[in-house]
């Protein structure tokens, strides 16, 4: 006897559109770009019910056309289970199943609140249980200043919202996120949602003896975190230290004075270009910068497993910079306290500097490893007022000529907001040659890698997921930031750069 089989996944979703070979196009409801909403248009968790046989090829034949069945497993895509919305399916221990839906979520200034609703699912005949669980949470708002360490910050601070992050196979626990966004109707303003803070709730117990535990598993502190190096300031030539050095003095033949010569002190001061005034900075320095985010909480069984984008630069500059004295300065000094200027003295900056470092961008998660490096490296030389470069960056060579350079000048590559359209990245350049590597956060299991050489086009290099790194590709649009993309976690299937929302069913 054939056994009833469950479950039968069809495919991709775009735009909320489902095609089947023998029924045409049918449309799946969901995939929400609503801010508020409690998952994304890309968001799927994962349901795998225990000790269910595989499906066979003689199952698998009998399959939809253009679907495939799949025995014990199911995928909630945007929220839904075959247009049913619900949050995720709670496995008890006893074997009973609970749909779980979110009632409310509130964040305040400080604290939060969420409600969930379990309902029995799955038994057909048996009467409606429903119960309800509240959870205090305490975490609130951030405010605009830790909101733009996540490129966040185009919008009011009420710009936040609680999602369904991840949720193991069994529903046992599940990972919800805290998630600031931009605000804005404009394509080339990145409004997807970063995640700050992820709390873990472990459900125990079935019936009137459900319980929901809270955990504040990684905090603001641990989602971002970076080590800045010290001193990696541009330094610039600022000048000479005003000061003048004797070299010689004669009594003058008519008696009255004498004449000293004078040279420059070949001491130069350097002056801080992205700050005030001048300082001291003892050439040569060394550093290490690291940036570390975390992109996505998953699973290994019912333990969490953080995903991180690490970013570590090291590096360090040198410099040796002279004022040469061209022609000396000759004053005559007269006893009575006057003073005549002969000639008046000459100078010229001598020396050179230079810097070399390398990036590396790397995932620390669970899955495939995946990373990208590059190295950087100039030198200098200045004579007078100019200063020649030769420098090297990502595998290519040029030169320049300037004047007043910067001196040991650091290329340190930083995660930033894309400037104005605040895309994450790290950019990185130096004369005619930049990289840009852009992190695109699709949803609550995919993270699109692109990157830009030079003004070459975008386009993406890879995909980030609870698997690790997968390999990705297609163009990023650098004018139109609303794009989509989603990962299949069952087949590994992966979608970037969509127009339109995606998602799996």
């Amino acid at each position: 006897m054939a056994r009833v089989l469950t479950w039968p996944w069809h495919g991709r979703v775009t735009g909320g559109l489902l095609p089947i070979v023998f029924k045409g196009i049918r449309v799946q409801v969901g995939m929400t770009r609503d801010q508020d909403a409690a998952t994304g248009p890309g968001d799927n968790h994962r349901i795998v019910v225990p000790g269910i046989e595989p499906i066979s090829e003689e199952e698998q034949a009998r399959a939809p056309e253009g679907g495939s069945y799949w025995a014990g497993r199911a995928l909630i895509s945007s929220g839904f289970l075959y247009n049913r919305g619900i949050g995720w399916i709670y496995q008890a221990a006893d074997g009973s199943r609970w749909a779980v839906a979110f009632v409310e979520r509130k964040v305040g200034a400080n604290t939060s609140t969420i409600v969930l609703q379990f309902s029995r699912f799955g038994e057909v005949g048996r009467a409606a249980e429903r119960y309800q669980r509240t959870l205090t949470v305490a975490v609130g708002q951030l405010s605009q200043g830790d909101r733009a360490r996540f490129f966040s910050d185009l919008g009011p601070v009420s710009n936040v919202t609680i999602r369904l992050h991840s949720v193991s196979d069994s529903g046992r626990t599940a990972i919800l996120a805290w998630n600031v966004f931009n605000s804005g109707s404009d394509r080339s303003v990145d409004t997807r949602q970063r995640s700050y803070t992820f709390v873990k709730v472990t459900l125990r117990g079935a019936g009137l003896s459900l319980s929901a535990v809270h955990e504040v598993l990684y905090p603001f502190s641990a989602v971002f975190s970076e080590t800045p190096a010290p001193g990696l300031q541009y330094v610039q030539v600022g000048g000479n230290t005003g000061n003048m050095v004797e070299k010689s003095r004669t009594a003058l033949e008519e008696g009255g004075g004498d004449r000293v010569v004078y040279e420059y002190d070949s001491t130069v001061e350097f002056i801080e270009s992205n700050g005030p005034g001048t300082f001291s900075l003892v050439s040569p320095v060394a550093f290490v910068q690291r940036q570390n985010w975390m992109v996505g909480v998953f699973f290994d069984g019912e333990d969490p497993v953080p995903g991180y984008i690490r970013i570590t630069s090291t590096g360090g500059s040198y410099w040796s910079v002279e004022l040469e004295t061209v022609q000396p300065e000759i004053l005559i000094q007269y006893y009575d306290g006057s003073t005549v200027i002969e000639q008046l003295g000459q100078s010229m900056y001598r020396g050179g500097g230079g810097f070399s470092g390398s990036c590396t961008i790397a995932w620390d998660g669970p899955g495939a490893p995946w990373s990208r490096s590059f190295n950087y490296a100039t030198s200098s030389a200045i004579v007078g007022r100019n200063v020649t470069t030769d420098y090297t960056f990502n595998g290519q060579s040029a030169s320049g000529t300037g004047a007043w350079s910067n001196v040991g000048e650091p290329i340190v590559p930083q995660l930033i907001g894309d400037r104005g359209g605040r895309l994450p990245c790290v950019e990185a350049g130096y004369g005619n040659f930049t990289l840009i590597t852009y992190i695109v956060p699709y949803s609550n299991n995919l993270v699109g890698i692109a990157e830009q050489k030079n003004i070459e086009p975008g386009k993406f290099i890879a995909a980030l997921t609870p698997e690790g790194y997968f390999a990705a590709g297609g163009a990023l649009s650098l004018e139109n930031y609303e794009h989509y993309g989603s990962y299949h976690p069952f087949t590994g299937e992966v979608v970037v750069g969509s127009s339109l929302p995606v998602n799996f069913i």
